[in-house]
């Protein structure tokens, strides 16, 4: 599964709990990987989290042209087939990094996370603050105007998400929508 996150606001310690937790290997997709919060600079990001970051700025960062085939590559490698030597193989989910807390106003959500839906039914879960909230959903509460339903991240970490435990309505601004 494909996660994203915004660590504005967001300790470096809670990060490398969420990407334990998720056993997930995080894409920096921020076009430059360098932040006022020096925590978060790449050579930080590399020796903080070992063998479990990667820099993908260059492809799916926001300020440049993210090609149908670096979506397609990121689509094949969400379902598991090892593409260019990318990912390493034994991770079994991938967490989405940039700045913006707010997925709704993130090109996580705006770029990546729709062309991963709409191209590949691919729904990327939004971590923000304490809520888990599925594209999908975004997506349906930014055109209807409405509530989404998310998860708390506490029963995504726990894995009793996504099989079976009830989600709760949440309130479109905490988003970003």
């Amino acid at each position: 599964m494909i996660f994203s996150i915004g660590y504005e606001r967001l300790p470096l310690h809670q990060l490398i709990l969420i990407a334990k937790s998720l056993d997930a290997i995080i894409y920096d997709v921020r076009s430059k990987p360098q932040s006022h919060n020096t925590i978060y600079n790449r050579s930080n990001l590399v020796a903080s989290l070992p063998g479990r970051y990667m820099w993908l700025g260059e492809t799916l960062g926001g300020f440049g042209v993210i090609t149908d085939d670096n979506i397609d590559t990121l689509a094949r490698e969400a379902n598991g087939i090892k593409v260019g030597g990318i990912i390493s193989g034994h991770f079994t989910n991938i967490i989405l990094l940039c700045t913006e807390r707010a997925p709704g106003r993130c090109h996580r959500f705006a770029n990546i996370g729709k062309r991963l839906l709409a191209d590949y039914q691919v729904d990327v879960a939004h971590i923000f603050a304490d809520e888990v909230v599925l594209q999908s959903e975004l997506e349906l509460s930014f055109r209807d105007n409405n509530d989404y339903i998310c998860y708390d991240l506490g029963d995504v970490l726990d894995g009793s998400v996504f099989s079976g435990l009830d989600s709760v309505a949440c309130t479109p601004e905490l988003a970003g929508v």
